[in-house]
């Protein structure tokens, strides 16, 4: 997983750049690699990227510092993402949900192990 930016023009000619969670995959029919976004956070003049960078960072090594896990149990990890694609999709249309923009650093905290638990909660189901 990655951030990346991506330029945007607006409809007025407006020059933006939208932040992104991405992912590479292989496309075993066409032989290339290709980028899947796993969630888009907005426009990042209205971001904290470099707090956005920090979380994924720290989720990566978190993810990648379980030297137990065996090739069966990272596969399965990333099974789980298209229940994580869904679970924000669903939020996104049926729920109306939309990004929250936290700049207090407790809060940001608070949102992230919110959204962490409700992952957790809803694995089960």
């Amino acid at each position: 997983m990655y951030i990346r930016e991506t330029p945007n023009k607006l409809a007025d000619g407006t020059k933006v750049e939208y932040v992104q969670l991405c992912h590479n995959y292989w496309d075993s029919e066409e032989q290339v690699s290709k980028t899947k976004v796993l969630y888009s956070f907005g426009r990042k003049d209205k971001l904290d990227v470099e707090k956005i960078r920090n979380l994924i960072d720290s989720l990566s090594k978190l993810i990648k510092s379980d030297d137990t896990l065996d090739p069966e149990d990272v596969a399965s990890g990333y099974k789980q993402l298209v229940d994580i694609e869904g679970a924000f999709r669903t939020m996104k249309s049926d729920l109306e949900i939309r990004p929250m923009y936290h700049r207090r650093e407790d809060r940001i905290r608070a949102h992230v192990k919110l959204c962490w638990l409700a992952l957790i909660v809803n694995k089960d189901h």
